[in-house]
């Protein structure tokens, strides 16, 4: 039986990200990640040497990375009484995203792209995830693939 794209991208992984002291645990689509975002991210350690425009660019971008990656969370908002049940989270939109502000969404980045790194690492054979993903494409590449195909 053939595997889908979505199959293999379906995959959640969880991680616990520690801020100030709590605990918020998110589930993220580890086979999301893309060369792009990983360009991105490792290109932080640069701000000071790009021109203005770029740095800015790459400051500003990890909300659609988290919108991409981002599975769930127990992130959730007190209530008027000031509890917080358990089962009420915000939703995973761009708006709550951006509520978070530049520190917290780097943070998730931060977060997910370590432990990104480390998928496949204990249960992979030698070699053999190099093997599996030199042929993998970008997400970009199959969007424009499916659209020239009129399949999602």
């Amino acid at each position: 039986m053939p595997v889908t794209l979505g199959q293999l991208t379906s995959n959640r992984k969880a991680v616990k990200i520690e801020l100030d002291g709590l605990e918020l645990n998110i589930e993220y689509y580890p086979m999301r990640v893309t060369a792009e975002m990983l360009i991105e991210y490792s290109s932080i350690d640069k701000l000071k040497e790009m021109p203005d425009d770029q740095a800015l660019e790459v400051i500003t971008s990890p909300d659609e990375t988290l919108l991409h990656l981002l599975a769930s969370w127990d992130l959730a908002e007190p209530l008027e009484d000031g509890i917080t049940p358990s089962d009420v989270v915000l939703p995973l939109t761009a708006e709550t995203i951006a509520a978070l502000g530049l520190v917290l969404q780097w943070a998730f980045v931060h977060a997910i792209m370590a432990d990104a790194g480390n998928v496949g690492k204990t249960t992979a054979p030698e070699g053999s995830a190099k093997k599996r993903l030199s042929g993998a494409t970008s997400s970009r590449k199959v969007r424009s693939v499916r659209s020239r195909t009129g399949t999602r």
